[in-house]
């Protein structure tokens, strides 16, 4: 559990970090809160990839970016429209949500959940390019049995 609260964390710390990164380079600017946010979309496409890992990657990549417009949605209203912080405005883009979200920027969160999803795949233990000893299926006296690595013998159905 102290691992997992651990992970959480720093996907919050790297999300947030990610996120005020693509904005600096896209707009040149960033905005505190878009650290909050970027570190909660972080963590709640973690949890996404969790519950839909098994998904088609485009699919997830889907429902990644529609998360993502969500969040951003909720935190513009509460930023900009509750607080009065006025951080972004999109009402001068077509088809925008109370000028906080828009379609545009939805697609282009589609396009970046595809690294995304693979950092954190990288960095979900057991999984990814860190696994070690991953298992291998193989046929034994008509049984089927899964292997490590070193072709021991880890189950049999």
């Amino acid at each position: 559990m102290e691992a997992e609260r651990r992970r959480g964390l720093a996907l919050f710390y790297w999300g947030g970090v990610l996120y005020g990164l693509v904005e600096i380079i896209w707009r040149g600017e960033t905005h505190w809160t878009m650290l909050l946010t970027g570190g909660a979309c972080f963590w709640l496409l973690d949890r996404l990839d969790g519950v839909s890992g098994r998904d088609p990657l485009a699919l997830r990549c889907c429902k990644g970016a529609l998360l993502i417009t969500a969040a951003e949605l909720a935190a513009g209203l509460f930023f900009n429209r509750l607080l009065r912080l006025d951080v972004w405005d999109y009402s001068g883009r077509p088809f925008n949500l109370l000028g906080q979200v828009c379609p545009l920027y939805t697609l282009y969160w589609y396009f970046l959940c595809y690294p995304a999803f693979g950092i954190l795949r990288l960095t979900r233990p057991g999984t990814g390019k860190s696994t070690k000893n991953p298992p291998q299926k193989g046929i034994a006296n008509g049984r089927q049995t899964v292997y490590n690595r070193d072709k021991k013998s880890v189950k049999t159905s």
